[in-house]
């Protein structure tokens, strides 16, 4: 009985890891949960321009806009541990071109997810927000970090601070790079799915299972 247990111990453990040919659960729930809170974090935002500047409803929305880019940042440590203490699967054959440019694609992607949350959270121009309307959590400038000699000294006002982490936030990364490293992204795993039919993607979908 106790080497039963072991063993369905084991099995699970075995299904929330990475193999050579399979992403485990916990790779997977987390790239999902990443890709659909960036995907209504920008819903959000452009949903937001629709709305009076600083009404109830617009404030609610970019409360939630906030609470998604946080939930995103928090995700992004776990998921690079994950990353680095599990085995990759093994690649499906191609070119070598191919497979250095989908490590760059991936390395690039994880520069979005962590300078996003950051740029978003070091720009928010209220001091605080409700995180999903359950608990308040501090923007820099409701951690009265700003107010100290670490950035007075530099003689700026919050607006000042703000506009080039904004730009870079909204312009640079979420009209430009975001959007072109979305677009490859997906279209890689679309052409690997239909077009070589290889095992990229069903590897990383729930419940996915790779061709034997």
């Amino acid at each position: 009985m106790l080497g039963l247990f072991f063993l369905q111990k084991r099995g699970a453990l075995v299904g929330l890891k990475n193999t050579t040919s399979q992403y485990g659960s916990v790779a997977k729930w987390i790239h999902w949960i990443t890709a659909l809170c960036f995907l209504l974090a920008y819903i959000t935002i452009h949903y937001s321009h629709r709305l009076e500047f600083r009404s109830p409803e617009y404030m609610t929305v970019i409360y939630l806009h906030a609470s998604l880019g946080i939930t995103v940042g928090v995700l992004f440590l776990p998921r690079l541990i994950w990353r680095l203490i599990n085995p990759e699967p093994e690649l499906d054959p191609a070119p070598k071109w191919q497979h250095r440019a989908a490590k760059s694609a991936h390395w690039a992607l994880y520069f979005v997810l962590i300078a996003m949350p950051l740029t978003g959270w070091f720009g928010f121009g209220i001091p605080w927000f409700e995180y999903f309307g359950m608990f308040e959590i501090p923007s820099f400038l409701g951690t009265g970090i700003f107010e100290t000699p670490l950035v007075t000294n530099l003689g700026l006002t919050f607006e000042e601070w703000e506009a080039p982490l904004d730009y870079f936030h909204k312009n640079i990364m979420g009209q430009k790079v975001l959007i072109l490293l979305l677009l490859v992204h997906i279209g890689a795993a679309l052409y690997h799915h239909f077009g070589a039919k290889d095992d990229t993607l069903r590897r990383m979908l729930p419940g996915g299972n790779p061709r034997c």
